[in-house]
């Protein structure tokens, strides 16, 4: 289906590779749970999103399925939540056409990626045992 696209699908690459994708891209795209019932199948949805703080530390802006974990993650103001193709599709327009929200939202994706370091969780469990 991607025959004639300028897309590369990159299978089983090393954390350095898939680091050097994270800097080159500009938007992240997740939809691991579209079109299942979070109610019935909460098991085939996203529950952390690890790669969408990874993809945010490096200044990608989160454009994410509206379901899960994602919830918590891409907040208003760091990237965009979608429900359907056409939201998807519409939210990826207006940050391609718009390139000082997408500043924005960059600055504010890596700000927020923060909040999920080693660091930030250190002293959160830390807090909690005290």
């Amino acid at each position: 289906m991607a025959a004639g696209y300028p897309i590369d699908f990159a299978v089983n690459v090393s954390f350095e590779q898939l680091r050097d994708y994270y800097r080159q891209a500009k938007i992240f795209w997740h939809a691991a749970g579209y079109g299942v019932d979070e109610q019935k199948q909460p098991y085939r949805v996203e529950h952390f999103g690890m790669t969408t703080v990874e993809a945010m530390a490096a200044g990608g802006v989160p454009v994410v399925i509206d379901k899960g974990g994602l919830r918590e993650i891409v907040r208003r103001g760091v990237g965009e939540r979608w429900g359907s193709v056409a939201e998807l599709i519409e939210k990826t327009e207006q940050l391609i056409k718009n390139p000082t929200r997408w500043q924005r939202y960059s600055l504010a994706a890596i700000e927020r990626s923060q909040e999920f370091s080693k660091q930030k969780f250190c002293w959160k469990l830390e807090e909690i045992i005290k």
